[in-house]
């Protein structure tokens, strides 16, 4: 079994369960803590959805400021 394929069916049996005990052994083999919040994608208020989808947009249209280019001017601004 590829690991896609089992990634995928890990997926499928974590939905499918109501086992509070497997749900917490998953969240904690990730480091995830129980109480962490979920915000689902329908949960994202509009307006940040939007600017998420136009800084795809940009992205995929090539138009990135490097990191370099971005720490240069965050140095300048405070002079550190």
């Amino acid at each position: 079994m590829t690991i896609a394929a089992k990634k995928s069916k890990l997926i499928e049996l974590i939905q499918k369960t109501d086992d509070y005990k497997a749900i917490a052994f998953a969240l904690e083999l990730f480091g995830v803590p129980e109480d962490a919040p979920v915000e689902s994608w329908n949960d994202t208020p509009e307006e940040v959805r939007t600017g998420i989808n136009e800084a795809i947009e940009q992205a995929d249209e090539g138009q990135l400021t490097p990191h370099k280019e971005v720490i240069a001017m965050f140095r300048e601004k405070y002079k550190e």
